[in-house]
């Protein structure tokens, strides 16, 4: 990954942010109150909580197995799951379609 962008919440520090600037070119902090600059990632948070990982408070003990549940949830999300705003196609589909 080359490029991320975050908001400015206190559960992006020490070890998160270590461990993306070993792994990530370059990090941007989103502007306070500018809802805009995160439209797109509150929409999925969104759509994680709601047909992942519903609204319950986890323990660090539960990280394996709500990584595995991602994992999945990922796949289905890209490869299988039709997307209203890609005039119902999966973003796989969508992507294919726009590489010739």
């Amino acid at each position: 990954m080359e490029h991320i962008q975050r908001d400015g919440g206190p559960e992006f520090k020490d070890h998160w942010q270590r461990y993306a600037h070993a792994k990530i070119k370059s990090i941007r902090t989103a502007r306070p109150y500018k809802k805009n600059e995160q439209a797109f990632i509150e929409r999925f948070n969104g759509i994680l909580r709601k047909e992942c990982l519903g609204y319950t408070k986890y323990k660090k003990k539960d990280i394996q197995k709500l990584q595995g549940r991602v994992n999945v949830f990922l796949n289905h999300y890209h490869n299988t799951r039709p997307h209203l705003s890609l005039n119902m196609k999966t973003p796989k589909q969508f992507a294919m379609s726009h590489l010739t």
